[in-house]
């Protein structure tokens, strides 16, 4: 468990440009420090108000380190609850550095841990674990979708969503109070069919959330694009081409890739890795055969996959097949009698283009329902969506009150779960732990 959990003290960060000379870099400082105490430190004079901007210079008695911008967000108004101090100050490493120093050993600050501003914004509710979560998605990938996502997540999207979902639960779980406590003034026929009323709520929410968490969120995130076939089947050439550069070596020898190489290629503003893999076939080159076990595992992580052969396929477990070298000689072309749907293909488009637009389609299906991508959200979503078709079945054939009372109780313990009333530490110390040094 990280050790500033359970501190309340006062923390100072560098919150940005502070790794090289910029014009202005940000220094946060967050805790129950009164205003009093930090202005011993400027040139301004109290009282200041919140939330305004003020042209101040440091002070380190008669000498000025610095002319700075202040600003003061009082707490609980603030992001993380505390008394919050923004100084935007010049820029030069070597001044924010002198700068921190000072005020550390004036105010008797401490450094802040990794995600300890945003860690206290949750500690003192003015964030929920989910919009923490998307915080972290925003700040630590290098997708745009994921991006978009955690800043979806973060305007609290998906919270909301989450509060509906409580929001029903508890009506099932007074339904079940009523049954077991007041059935006799209610009456039982009515009691039970208000059980099942609420249920019903409460599951379509269920529903509503598992639809959203279908898919694997690093086929998404992430997302491949994996060249699979044979040796010499053209995949390398594909990959060339795709690319519009030389990247990979095209030889007539078989086995001349021998494990997969990637490239990043963005379609249609969405950054895709494309992978060349080694060709399929049975080897006793012990080098070759970790090449063709790595291009296997390439595909299974695949989101889209592409199978190259010179002879027709049969299968349609690809997301695409194409034919080359029939003779040898000829160009790669869609397979007729495979998945592609070739007889649509528009005449005016070429190869790289239809291959692009097919990967396109696949991302937008994909993405269209806003999924859930957050691994931990995901998984108690799962876990409630089954836990909730047991109790549909249960409240059909089961009479037994105290055991429809205990499954109601586990759904409860997955919800608080999920909503971040109840957390296990590992949880939080994995979060915050990816979180940058002032954020």
């Amino acid at each position: 468990m990280s050790e500033y959990f359970n501190k309340f003290d006062s923390i100072i960060a560098i919150s940005s440009g502070n790794l090289s000379k910029t014009a202005i870099t940000l220094i946060r400082i967050s805790g129950p420090i009164e205003p009093d105490k930090v202005l011993e430190c400027l040139s301004i004079s109290a009282p200041i108000e919140p939330k305004r901007n003020y042209l101040t210079n440091i002070l380190d008695q008669d000498a000025i380190l610095d002319e700075i911008i202040f600003c003061f967000y009082k707490g609980p108004a603030s992001f993380t609850g505390e008394n919050v101090y923004e100084l935007a100050v010049h820029g030069n490493p070597l001044n924010v550095n002198r700068i921190v120093k000072f005020l550390i050993e004036k105010l008797n600050l401490r450094m802040a841990g990794p995600g300890e501003f945003s860690y206290r914004a949750f500690r003192n509710k003015k964030v929920s674990l989910s919009e923490i979560e998307g915080l972290d998605l925003l700040l630590s990938s290098d997708s745009q979708f994921a991006i978009d996502q955690g800043l979806n997540i973060l305007s609290g999207e998906i919270s909301s969503e989450y509060k509906l979902l409580k929001s029903f639960f508890l009506d099932l779980r007074s339904s079940i109070e009523i049954l077991i406590n007041f059935s006799d003034d209610v009456g039982e026929s009515e009691s039970f069919l208000n059980l099942k009323g609420n249920f019903e709520k409460f599951f379509t929410q269920v529903v509503k959330l598992h639809d959203r968490a279908p898919i694997e969120p690093d086929l998404i995130i992430k997302p491949k694009v994996v060249l699979f076939g044979k040796p010499n089947s053209g995949k390398s050439t594909l990959f060339n081409r795709l690319l519009k550069k030389q990247r990979a070596l095209v030889s007539d020898t078989p086995g001349t890739t021998r494990d997969y190489i990637s490239e990043s290629i963005v379609i249609n503003n969405v950054t895709y890795e494309l992978v060349d893999t080694a060709g399929i076939r049975d080897t006793f080159d012990e080098i070759e055969k970790h090449g063709i076990e790595h291009s296997k595992n390439q595909l299974e992580k695949a989101f889209f996959s592409i199978h190259l052969s010179k002879e027709d396929v049969k299968e349609d477990s690809f997301d695409l097949v194409l034919l080359s070298h029939r003779d040898n000689s000829g160009p790669i072309e869609p397979n007729r009698t495979g998945p592609i749907e070739a007889n649509l293909l528009d005449p005016d488009l070429n190869l790289e283009d239809y291959i692009f637009n097919r990967i396109s389609e696949k991302f937008i299906k994909l993405t269209e329902n806003n999924p859930i991508i957050i691994p931990r959200q995901r998984d108690i979503i799962k876990q409630l969506f089954k836990k909730s078709n047991n109790f549909n079945d249960l409240v059909s054939m089961e009479d037994d009150l105290a055991i429809i009372s205990n499954e109601i109780g586990s759904m409860g313990a997955l919800i608080e779960e999920l909503i971040g009333q109840v957390h296990p530490d590992d949880v939080l110390d994995n979060i915050f732990s990816n979180f940058c040094i002032g954020k």
